[in-house]
């Protein structure tokens, strides 16, 4: 991923150059933000999905917290006399 950073770290400004002195400032400005439009939506659909981690440790919170409610009321696995 850093390595694709780089790329176009190196050749937005050449492209951006290049389309600036044939068609003015504004249209690489707008292609640069159309592009930004477009692909930010894309990301968020690519990345996986972290509801599950934190639904899990939502779920084992509440399960350790059942467990010492459990110890409390005497009901917690025999290890006395």
């Amino acid at each position: 991923m850093t390595s694709l950073f780089a790329v176009g770290y190196a050749i937005g400004p050449i492209v951006g150059g290049i389309l600036s002195e044939k068609y003015g400032d504004a249209v690489p400005a707008l292609v640069s933000c159309l592009l930004f439009l477009l692909l930010i939506p894309a990301t968020l659909f690519c990345l996986p999905e972290t509801n599950r981690l934190v639904s899990s440790k939502q779920t084992q919170a509440t399960s350790l917290s059942q467990g010492h409610e459990r110890e409390r009321e005497g009901g917690g696995g025999g290890g006395g006399n």
